[in-house]
């Protein structure tokens, strides 16, 4: 899986033209918002995320979010796959239809990761856990890896 940096801007214009660079793993996005005859405005400033937007806003169990949301993605996508209304999928899954619609739209409050493991094995997919000690004296991580 490749890395994805999402800047979204609050302008009610699409950018005149834009330059990505490289240096030294530090990714510098130059956008000019200038509509054509107009002066430049200030540049936009944003701070690169962790890669965990979850553990960036400062919510608590972070590592499961993100677990959570790659596994939604991992639902919406079969669910695609296979052509299946919410309620068709519900049935694979072996829960109700608001129960999907409310996976769908990220609404996972009331979702273990067990239960959500159980969904992906519903459909076939097979769940491998791995524990490996930290090298460092730290609360471990967790991670999801999609096959």
């Amino acid at each position: 899986m490749s890395d994805t940096l999402v800047l979204t801007a609050k302008r009610r214009r699409a950018a005149k033209s834009a330059r990505v660079t490289v240096v030294a793993d530090t990714l510098n996005v130059t956008l000019d918002l200038a509509a054509p005859g107009q002066p430049a405005e200030a540049p936009i400033e944003f701070e690169a995320g962790s890669g965990n937007v979850f553990a960036d806003l400062g919510l608590p169990e972070a590592g499961d979010e993100a677990i959570k949301a790659r596994l939604v993605m991992r639902l919406h996508a079969e669910m695609d796959r296979r052509g299946l209304n919410q309620t068709e999928f519900a049935k694979v899954l072996g829960v109700k239809q608001p129960d999907v619609s409310n996976l769908l739209r990220g609404r996972v409050l009331g979702f273990s990761l067990e239960r959500m493991f159980e969904f992906t094995r519903a459909l076939g997919d097979d769940v491998e856990i791995t524990l490996r000690p930290s090298k460092v004296e730290r609360r471990g991580r967790m991670s999801l890896k999609v096959a």
